[in-house]
């Protein structure tokens, strides 16, 4: 099993929020999917994030959106699927890549993660 790896630089803070999450195969899912593990970094105007979740074979990074939402006490992310996988191959995980612009967030805020992680 890889170990949970997050990097963070200095202008950007995470802390994680654990609640229940189901996995849902409708298309408009609006819960957060569980992931295996996530690496954020901040370049420039742009965060990456790169991220694993599971594929049955037609999961690709346009299949996921980022739900940002400002709260007072942090800047809220929660990585949610658009579109579900119908293939039936073996389940895997697989290594997705999104951005994130910098704008979109306060700065002043720390960054909270609203994903799950499957330990498996």
């Amino acid at each position: 099993m890889k170990p949970l790896t997050i990097f963070t630089t200095p202008a950007l803070l995470i802390s994680f929020a654990f609640g229940t999450s189901a996995c849902s195969a409708s298309a408009t899912q609006t819960t957060p999917e569980p992931l295996r593990s996530i690496e954020i970094t901040q370049e420039n105007n742009q965060i990456t994030v790169h991220f694993q979740a599971i594929s049955n074979g037609c999961t690709s990074d346009k299949h996921f959106e980022f739900v940002l939402k400002k709260t007072p006490h942090a800047n809220q992310l929660s990585i949610t699927r658009t579109t579900p996988d119908r293939c039936r191959k073996m389940p895997q995980w697989i290594s997705l890549t999104k951005r994130i612009p910098v704008d979109q967030l306060n700065p002043q805020l720390p960054l909270q993660l609203n994903n799950h992680f499957a330990i498996q």
